[in-house]
């Protein structure tokens, strides 16, 4: 089970997020960890970009 204590996740109304991956603008592949400054692909800069939500980043097999 997840925790927010083992992934230092944030909770922004129901969705719950974390703040070790970000979201660019692409409709694929848009999970990205926060070491990546930016997507390359769609050219998105990772500042200001929202945190992923927790249940994508499991489904796409990222680790916590």
């Amino acid at each position: 089970m997840v925790t927010k204590k083992d992934t230092k996740q944030m909770y922004k109304g129901e969705i719950e997020t974390t703040e070790k991956y970000w979201d660019c603008e692409c409709e694929d592949n848009y999970i990205h960890p926060k070491s990546q400054k930016a997507c390359f692909k769609c050219n998105t800069i990772a500042a200001g970009q929202p945190d992923s939500r927790v249940e994508e980043v499991l489904s796409q097999g990222l680790p916590l």
